[in-house]
Parts: C-alpha cells; sequence; structure tokens
C-alpha cells in the first residue's frame, strides 16, 4: 500500500479499519461514497487516481454498500 495517496491509505487503514464499530465504519464508506460519486464525473483523471477510485468502490462493495452507480465507469476504465 506504499503507492497509494496518504489520504487513501489513511481512509483504509484508520478510518475502517480502526472502526470501533459497524455503524463507525458505515458513516465513513457512506462519507466515501458521496464523494465518490463526484469524483467519478470528473474528467481528465491521472492512472493513479482512477485506480484509487476503483479501490475505494471495491472497498465499499466489500464492506456491503451499493455500488451500482459505479459500474458503467470501471466498465469504461477498463
Amino acid at each position: 500500500m506504499s503507492d497509494l495517496s496518504s489520504e487513501l491509505n489513511h481512509y483504509i487503514r484508520v478510518k475502517i479499519g480502526e472502526s470501533k464499530s459497524k455503524e463507525e465504519e458505515d458513516s465513513y464508506v457512506k462519507k466515501d461514497i458521496e464523494k465518490l460519486k463526484k469524483d467519478i464525473l470528473k474528467i481528465g483523471h491521472s492512472e493513479k487516481e482512477l485506480w484509487e477510485i476503483i479501490l475505494r468502490i471495491v472497498y465499499a462493495d466489500m464492506l456491503g454498500h451499493h455500488t451500482d452507480f459505479a459500474h458503467s465507469f470501471i466498465v469504461n476504465c477498463i
């Protein structure tokens, strides 16, 4: 994870990894999903930014949140 931005690294390790409850974790993920919805609409992402956005989507999906809004974005990236 050393190639990740410090913001994403902090999100994964501290906010999600050290959450004290499922509710706290859900709160962080829901806030990130709102940010993701805005981020995928932007144009001109670098390759690193694209991979970080996809990683954030995968984390949200693995944690049980709906990521249907991002499916076409991921397909277009591939």
